[in-house]
């Protein structure tokens, strides 16, 4: 398949590294801001309803992605992040029982976002005023459309930086369960994998609260609450990006454009970091790891179920039989088989994570297919 031989393999390096150089001048040329989130474990799904598949081979990728059209990098559209923004405001609700509680969302939101913006409970009104005045661009206390330079802008969000393994693009498997007497057909589809860090833009400007303030709203929503698809199986999650300032954009932190100063004809520029006459590219921040489950001892193994990480060690007649990450257990007691048609050879020696059902210490674990949440570790 394509993108395994030219993601997986880091083929995109020149054309990632490319976008990134070029994007921070166009971003600041615009004079938009910005921050940055690094995808978190297990990645990250959007455009699952795109079609590319075929119907002519069982390995292909049944499901869509993002992808953008001149780079084919994936990305998250800027209408995706400001529809994704604006069901956090209430005027999206007909219920004033679910208005009250988003607006109780809002208010507490931009609380713990350290913004010194009042919404009380009450002022419903207020908050739809704002919500119009950032998303659509209407002014309802003089009844006007602002006009196109007056209005907040959404720009798509690209990744900037590979993530763990050197990959932006990895694949997952669901398997959905549709009839209880029958196997199930796993799918396959890409994710962005954990470690890739993404550049949300937005050009901003101060009509119903400050700029700065909007950015930093925004991406506490995001990297609290996430983006894209199945956030609520725990895809689309975010971290903060390790050692680096995301309130403020370059050019404020420099104190100016943040360029060097042109030469004059007939002179050299001059770079203060330099070595052997060659400017120094910034190192970038160390990438935030993955966050994966970790290995429980059997004495607090509690009823109920949880996530291990299982190690595939054997093909069984119907499936995969694991090992699971769990120090102290009783011979046969850490293994546990999967109902999993598709199996392979090259699944041994894989890691995946499991949810796995703990019915007492002298019950058998139980999992499904169902249960492997991830792609191999």
């Amino acid at each position: 398949m394509f993108w395994k031989t030219a993601y997986q393999e880091g083929r995109e390096q020149d054309v990632l590294g490319t976008e990134a150089r070029q994007d921070l001048p166009r971003t600041r040329n615009l004079g938009t801001d910005h921050f940055e989130l690094t995808v978190a474990w297990p990645g990250l799904l959007a455009g699952l309803g795109y079609s590319h598949a075929t119907g002519g081979s069982k390995e292909e990728v049944k499901l869509g992605f993002s992808l953008d059209h001149t780079t084919g990098l994936p990305y998250l559209p800027g209408s995706t992040v400001k529809g994704w923004l604006r069901h956090f405001f209430p005027g999206q609700y007909s219920d004033p029982r679910k208005q009250r509680e988003v607006l109780e969302f809002l208010q507490e939101a931009i609380g713990n976002a350290g913004l010194a913006i009042a919404l009380d409970v009450g002022d419903l009104d207020k908050a739809k005023a704002l919500e119009q005045l950032i998303f659509a661009g209407c002014d309802a206390e003089k009844r006007r459309v602002m006009r196109p330079i007056e209005q907040d802008i959404f720009h798509d969000a690209v990744p900037v930086r590979k993530g763990d393994g050197g990959a932006i693009l990895a694949e997952e498997v669901i398997t959905p369960h549709r009839d209880p007497l029958k196997d199930p057909v796993p799918l396959r589809m890409l994710k962005v994998p954990p470690g890739v860090t993404f550049r949300f833009r937005f050009q901003l400007n101060d009509q119903g609260m400050p700029g700065p303030d909007k950015r930093k709203l925004f991406q506490y929503l995001i990297a609290n609450f996430g983006i894209g698809a199945k956030t609520s199986n725990g895809f689309g999650q975010f971290q903060e990006v390790a050692g680096v300032n995301t309130w403020e954009l370059p050019e404020r932190r420099q104190g100016g454009h943040g360029l060097p100063p042109a030469p004059r004809q007939g002179q050299q520029g001059h770079h203060p970091a330099t070595a052997g006459g060659q400017p120094q590219q910034p190192r970038p921040p160390a990438p935030v790891q993955a966050q994966v489950p970790t290995a429980i001892p059997w004495e607090r193994l509690k009823t109920g179920t949880v996530t291990l990480v299982g190690t595939v060690v054997a093909l069984t007649p119907n499936g995969l039989r694991f090992k699971l990450d769990l120090p102290g257990a009783p011979p046969g007691k850490d293994t546990v088989d999967v109902r999993y048609p598709a199996r392979s050879e090259s699944d041994l020696g894989k890691r995946f994570p499991l949810n796995v059902t703990f019915q007492g210490k002298g019950a058998k674990l139980k999992a499904d297919s169902a249960s492997m949440t991830g792609s191999a570790l």
